[in-house]
C-alpha cells in the first residue's frame, strides 16, 4: 500500500459512472500499517469519492463511497483525533440534562 498509485486502476472506479480513476486524481488522506484512505475525483463526472483499502489475511479489500468532501476537507477530517467513548458519554449526559430541564 505504500506505493501510491500502483494498481489503483484495479481497485478504484467511480461510484457513479464506473470510470476508472486516474492516478493524478487520487490522493492519500490517511494511512496506517494495514489500511489506507484515498480521496478521488472522477475526471469524467466530477464525483468525489472516498476509498478505504485494507490489507487482510485473505488479501486486499476495497470499499468506496461517493462524498461531498473535497480533498482538503477529507484530509482535515481524517487527520483529527478520534472521539473517545468518554466524550460520547459526556455529550449524551449533557443532552439528557438539557432535555430534563425543559
Amino acid at each position: 500500500m505504500h506505493e501510491k498509485g500502483k494498481n489503483l486502476d484495479l481497485m478504484l472506479s467511480c461510484a457513479v459512472c464506473a470510470n476508472v480513476m486516474e492516478e493524478k486524481n487520487v490522493n492519500v488522506v490517511a494511512e496506517q500499517e494495514m489500511k489506507t484512505v484515498f480521496h478521488a475525483l472522477c475526471p469524467k463526472c466530477l464525483t468525489a469519492s472516498l476509498f478505504f483499502l485494507s490489507r487482510t489475511e485473505k488479501g486486499l479489500v476495497s470499499v468506496g463511497t461517493a462524498t461531498d468532501l473535497n480533498r482538503e476537507e477529507a484530509m482535515k477530517i481524517f487527520g483529527q483525533k478520534a472521539i473517545s467513548a468518554d466524550e460520547v458519554i459526556e455529550v449524551y449526559r449533557s443532552m439528557t440534562e438539557m432535555k430534563s430541564e425543559k
